[in-house]
């Protein structure tokens, strides 16, 4: 890291980042602003989540235990293959 040279501003700025992170939890720091539709509850846990139609072919029993976690819904969103979904010629 420590050179004869003087670090440029870029590598400065990156330098103090990696210190700062280290140090402070900077998720309690900074916070996303939520702006539009993103100021809806419902639109910000679920119009993030691609392919959220194949919802209905996911279990019951891990939809609730998601708990309305988008992350972990997308997670069984992206397990349904279109082998799971009837009528879909391709697969039949």
């Amino acid at each position: 890291m420590y050179d004869k040279d003087p670090l440029s501003k870029p590598e400065l700025l990156n330098h103090m980042v990696r210190r700062i992170s280290k140090q402070t939890d900077l998720t309690e720091v900074f916070q996303v602003r939520r702006l539009g539709k993103d100021a809806s509850p419902i639109f910000w846990s679920f119009g993030k989540i691609h392919g959220l139609e194949n919802i209905a072919f996911c279990d019951a029993g891990e939809l609730t235990a998601a708990n309305g976690n988008p992350y972990a819904i997308q997670k069984l969103v992206n397990k349904v293959t279109p082998a799971d979904i009837p009528g879909h010629s391709s697969y039949e």
